[in-house]
């Protein structure tokens, strides 16, 4: 044995985190592991979506909600934990894959190569498909100023909330998002951001049902419409509140 490979078998772990760590360098691997954390990913976003448009109900019912949420650190913890769990491996696998998988990839054509209408190949050569890795990175420096904004942010307006009976002074998550998507700007990237989430959205649906062997002549187009109306309809939910607010519908 070489002192390469005697150095390389002393850094690679054994037993059974060996064996993942092997599966997860390997492209098959590292498709399986984004798949996961982008299941994860996109069972937040539903979630987070259905909880942002109890807006719609008025000021008490979203600060119900949000009260409800920050009434439960160890479910919030959890959820925040798993998503930044799966936020980093997605990523990470992302950019291993884009810069090493992919580059050392042979150039061998598919076995099977969908015959779809141009549009659809422009949608999924364009930005869906060939981008993913850009999108992707524009939505998560996006998601960092989203929580610094509204999350992580000091001056928080308060309200008062009648729970269980009892009249309780908790955030106004309600004037938070009246005040923020009254300025444009907020408003405007916040608009941009979803449609590069619908964008890479719809290409990880797709790419889900495209491993899990969906695909074909009859399959492929039309997954590849599931995938891209599901998607611009969860980001068209999110859109409709600060469109909302734009409106003078919510204020």
């Amino acid at each position: 044995m070489s002192q390469a490979t005697e150095a390389r078998a002393m850094e690679e772990p054994s037993g059974l985190l060996g064996e993942c760590t092997k599966f997860l360098k390997t492209s098959v691997g590292s498709k399986v592991a984004m798949a996961i954390s982008g299941l994860i990913m996109g069972g937040f976003i539903i979630g987070h979506m259905a909880g942002n448009l109890a807006v719609f109900g008025g000021k008490d019912a979203i600060n119900t909600y949000a009260y409800f949420l920050h009434s439960q650190p160890l479910l919030l913890w959890a959820v925040r934990g798993g998503l930044v769990l799966s936020v980093t491996v997605h990523i990470l696998l992302a950019i291993r894959t884009h810069l090493i998988v992919n580059a050392a990839a042979r150039p061998v054509p598919y076995a099977f190569k969908p015959s779809t209408p141009r549009h659809w190949k422009k949608f999924i050569a364009g930005w869906s498909g060939k981008y993913a890795i850009w999108s992707g990175l524009l939505i998560f420096s996006y998601l960092i100023f989203h929580l610094v904004h509204f999350t992580f942010c000091n001056a928080k307006p308060t309200t008062r909330l009648l729970v269980n009976g009892q009249n309780i002074t908790t955030v106004d998550v309600y004037k938070m998002m009246v005040d923020a998507f009254n300025n444009p700007l907020i408003a405007g990237t916040y608009l941009l951001a979803l449609v590069l989430l619908a964008s890479h959205l719809s290409h990880g649906i797709y790419s889900l049902c495209q491993h899990l062997g969906l695909f074909g002549k009859t399959w492929t187009p039309l997954i590849q419409f599931k995938a891209k109306a599901l998607a611009y309809a969860i980001c068209a939910a999110f859109a409709s509140i600060p469109l909302a607010v734009l409106c003078g519908i919510i204020q």
